[in-house]
């Protein structure tokens, strides 16, 4: 007799666990700091904000807003971030936006609206893990971008654009794992590239309002309108229980994503759009955001202030102007798979960086990497985790 195990689908019984995931198990236990999650910090919710949200809607709303819903999404949501994104995102209409349960959901339906098994697409090395996640089940070819201090490089860009790739995945501000920011001169290079060759921009922007120093930095669809597709979060501003993000892009590649939303889940929960179109159209998302800024600023400090302190000198990370983490390089005979073995039986947690690498990069890079979030943990106790693991790394 066969195991009911086999009837799953050969991609899914072959998709490892996202170690992520697995690692947060062990990470939000009360007694762990955890320097893992890409966690907003609990006190940067707007409870109160989002209580007269509510009250507001099902005053004026009613049981209405408990109804089935479209799939494109909450029309005035849509309007809402008409007004909040023209400035920023020209060319996009009504038609360019396709909201979806959370930014996560974006990346599963741009698998599954534009990759077929073998295609190539390119990604930044490393990536966001959850994008590499979504991708792997429609079976891509990984074609890896090589990166200097500007970003990925320009005859990386173009090589993958001349290979035929399907799209290049790109967090141009304040990445996820890294903390990297992509010039604004090789933003316009990428532009170029893009335009030149015909090719397709996945543009991943979760973290643009969390600027913390420096100037504000064109995105790339503001510079290739037409070649790219960009994804949003209300995820770090808002409150990430709420499962909302959106896509914004040319209307004849949105549709394909609203086709596959329909077969996902036919929409994304109207009464969670409604609490976000309130919180924009009221000026509280405009009031909000300072006050994150002004919460994670000095977390940034203290773990950049603790790395200076206690690593080896022969480590070095990187300096975000803004987002949630910090990516550290250590000296190559540290493995930080086994060093997260050891900090963890001192209860603290971090992200070993090999899961943020494509598998055509593994094994050969990443061993002795991490990745540290700064957003959910207060300044002194990221000081006293920092000095744990560099104890252990000694």
């Amino acid at each position: 007799m066969s195991h009911l195990t086999d009837k799953a689908s050969v991609s899914i019984r072959k998709q490892p666990p996202n170690i992520l995931r697995e690692l947060l198990k062990q990470a939000t236990m009360p007694d762990i700091i955890s320097l893992a999650g890409g966690f907003p910090a609990p006190e940067s919710f707007p409870t109160q904000i989002i209580q007269e949200c509510v009250n507001t809607i099902i005053k004026t709303k009613g049981t209405k807003i408990f109804q089935y819903g479209v799939t494109d999404g909450l029309a005035e949501l849509k309007h809402a971030l008409l007004d909040l994104k023209r400035r920023d995102l020209n060319d996009i209409t009504f038609e360019s936006i396709q909201i979806t349960t959370g930014s996560q959901q974006a990346l599963d339906l741009i698998g599954r609206s534009f990759i077929d098994k073998g295609d190539k697409i390119a990604v930044e090395l490393p990536t966001y893990l959850g994008a590499l996640q979504a991708f792997n089940f429609y079976k891509p070819v990984y074609f890896n971008l090589e990166p200097d201090e500007e970003g990925p490089t320009t005859e990386s860009i173009k090589k993958a654009f001349l290979a035929h790739v399907k799209f290049i995945y790109l967090v141009a501000d304040f990445a996820n794992p890294s903390g990297s920011t992509i010039s604004l001169k090789r933003r316009k290079e990428i532009a170029f590239l893009a335009k030149k060759y015909n090719g397709l921009i996945i543009e991943d922007s979760p973290y643009k309002d969390l600027r913390y120093k420096g100037k504000h930095i064109p995105s790339l669809y503001q510079l290739a309108p037409h070649n790219t597709i960009y994804l949003g979060s209300f995820s770090k501003v808002l409150a990430p229980g709420l499962r909302l993000g959106y896509a914004i892009g040319n209307p004849e590649l949105i549709r394909f994503l609203t086709i596959a939303k329909q077969g996902a889940d036919l929409f994304t929960s109207g009464f969670d759009q409604a609490i976000a179109t309130e919180y924009i159209t009221s000026g509280a998302l405009k009031n909000h955001i300072p006050k994150i800024v002004a919460l994670y600023r000095p977390r940034l400090e203290a773990m950049l202030s603790a790395l200076e302190d206690y690593f080896p000198k022969d480590s070095h990370w990187t300096h975000p102007e803004g987002g949630m983490f910090v990516w550290v390089t250590l000296p190559k005979t540290i493995d930080a798979s086994e060093l997260l073995k050891k900090t963890l039986s001192r209860k603290v947690a971090f992200v070993p960086g090999k899961p943020f690498f494509p598998p055509s990069a593994r094994p050969k890079v990443g061993l002795n990497t991490m990745r540290l979030n700064f957003t959910n943990t207060p300044p002194e106790v990221i000081r006293k985790a920092i000095k744990i693991i560099a104890e252990e790394i000694r």
